[in-house]
């Protein structure tokens, strides 16, 4: 696999990880808000995930040289 390709391979993976970690902290936060038990801490946290995963769906994996990772939000 030539080294651009590779580097495309990789960056799909990170996104898809890194996506992926968000929503598995995201699902039990979104259902406390479903059913409007969640504290004030939980929505916040939901809606950092989101601003978070927002930039990363926009990421263009195709140009791996010029990706810039937003920062995973900190607990």
């Amino acid at each position: 696999m030539p080294r651009h390709e590779a580097l495309i391979h990789s960056a799909d993976s990170k996104k898809k990880h890194l996506s992926a970690e968000a929503e598995k902290i995201m699902a039990p936060l979104r259902d406390a808000i479903e059913l409007e038990i969640a504290t004030e801490q939980e929505k916040m946290r939901y809606v950092t995930r989101q601003r978070y995963r927002v930039p990363l769906s926009r990421i263009d994996t195709s140009l791996p040289e010029n990706i810039i990772w937003p920062p995973f939000p900190e607990e």
